[in-house]
């Protein structure tokens, strides 16, 4: 017999890959895991999906939830003066109407009057201070600045019983509006108020 040259030898197709034949060459192909693949993927798109939701309404509720207030000795309900007859004033039915011009001496608290007031307010707020009420010292200072929105002391006391009853975001607000006051500046940057 002849040695047989490598040129001579039969060709061989491969072997037949197992999958389903194409209906154009009739060779099998192996079978393709695209389904598997785009499932995959739509979970993860899925997951991050709900990772954004959850993180961004975890940031939402964190800063909607208010301080936490602290606790206060005296009652509420002591610290609260209910005007009874403000309460049970009735209008008459012969009164006049709302937007009728009223006497102007009526209208128009004596000054002196209103100073008076305004000094009691604030003696009253500094007192509360003294004795660590929160309650009543935010409430008499806010009732003084009511009466005298410019009344720098009355903003002071409102502001400095505001960041000591926790509300740091409003006290700081009223301190601002002090401008270069230098209480006020000292006591926003001793609270660690943001800077203007």
């Amino acid at each position: 017999m002849q040695p047989v040259v490598s040129s001579e030898l039969p060709q061989q197709a491969p072997p037949p890959i197992p999958g389903p034949p194409t209906p154009t060459t009739g060779v099998q192909q192996p079978p393709r895991r695209t389904g598997a693949w785009l499932a995959l993927g739509a979970l993860v798109v899925l997951g991050l999906l709900a990772t954004t939701i959850v993180l961004a309404t975890r940031k939402r509720d964190h800063a909607a939830t208010p301080p936490v207030a602290k606790h206060v000795d005296t009652p509420i309900a002591d610290a609260i003066a209910i005007d009874a007859a403000a309460v049970d004033a009735v209008v008459p039915v012969d009164a006049a109407p709302a937007d009728a011009p009223a006497e102007t001496h009526a209208t128009k608290p004596d000054t002196k009057a209103r100073a008076a007031e305004l000094n009691k307010l604030i003696a009253e707020a500094e007192a509360a201070k003294q004795a660590h009420n929160l309650v009543r010292w935010v409430m008499k200072a806010d009732a003084a600045l009511q009466l005298d929105p410019r009344s720098v002391k009355a903003r002071f006391l409102l502001a400095d019983g505001l960041i000591a009853s926790g509300d740091l975001d409003r006290g700081c607000k009223y301190l601002r509006e002090l401008g270069r006051n230098p209480m006020a500046r000292a006591r926003a940057s001793q609270a660690g108020c943001p800077a203007d």
